[in-house]
């Protein structure tokens, strides 16, 4: 039974070769070539269809890959942009900047100069009261 079992396995490794010569026919030279080689009723043998499925395995394969390239294409080109986005932000003058930021600004200076007087102020009436004690 052994024996069995290792022809069963030589058939089919022999039509394995088979089925990757048509296969490599289909790739060169199409029905054609494989009509021309193993006959016409080479298109009916489980071979001709293994080496057909492999076919459009490997095309649906490439076709994914050439889509998950152009998807990643697109997404390095989103993010270039984004960090483009990003530095001409960065570069802009005060000039350029938007009214509320420009506000905010004025607003924060007009604080600070504000509490700088201020503390001149007491720190001039500390002064003039360590002046008056003399």
């Amino acid at each position: 039974m052994a024996s069995k079992t290792e022809a069963e396995r030589a058939r089919e490794r022999i039509d394995e070769d088979k089925a990757a010569d048509i296969q490599r026919l289909i790739n060169e030279g199409g029905d054609e070539a494989v009509a021309k080689k193993y006959g016409q009723g080479a298109k009916g043998t489980a071979e001709y269809r293994a080496a057909r499925e492999r076919i459009q395995r490997q095309r649906a394969a490439r076709q994914e890959q050439a889509q998950r390239r152009e998807q990643l294409a697109a997404e390095t080109r989103k993010a270039a942009a984004a960090r483009e986005n990003v530095a001409r932000e960065r570069a802009r003058t005060p000039s350029q900047e938007p009214a509320a930021v420009r506000q905010r600004v004025a607003e924060g200076k007009g604080a600070w100069d504000k509490a700088s007087k201020a503390k001149t102020l007491s720190q001039q009436q500390a002064r003039k009261t360590v002046a008056q004690s003399m």
